[in-house]
């Protein structure tokens, strides 16, 4: 299985633009969160975090599909991950 994080940043965009991708991109599988030693931590306002056997490519259809629906104008960076390291990220 592989393990991504996800940016998109709104040109022009406000939290209502984020709130409503946030909707869209769960709907693909896509979530707000991280987990790490059995806590669940929130991610910064435009990243996510996707857990599948997708490819980067496929990945970022979706989420370019999602964004898409919500604004025109945006950008996206799909990153694939072997380990993540954080800091500071508030507790759920």
């Amino acid at each position: 299985m592989a393990h991504f994080t996800v940016r998109v940043e709104f040109h022009d965009g406000s939290m209502t633009h984020y709130l409503m991708l946030y909707k869209e991109l769960a709907a693909r599988s896509f979530a707000d969160t991280i987990e790490a030693e059995k806590v669940t931590y929130k991610l910064p306002t435009g990243e996510f975090n996707y857990e599948g056997n997708k490819t980067k490519d496929q990945v970022l259809a979706l989420v370019k599909d999602a964004a898409a629906r919500v604004l025109r104008s945006y950008s996206i960076l799909v990153t694939e991950s072997s380990g993540r390291r954080f800091f500071n990220l508030r507790k759920v």
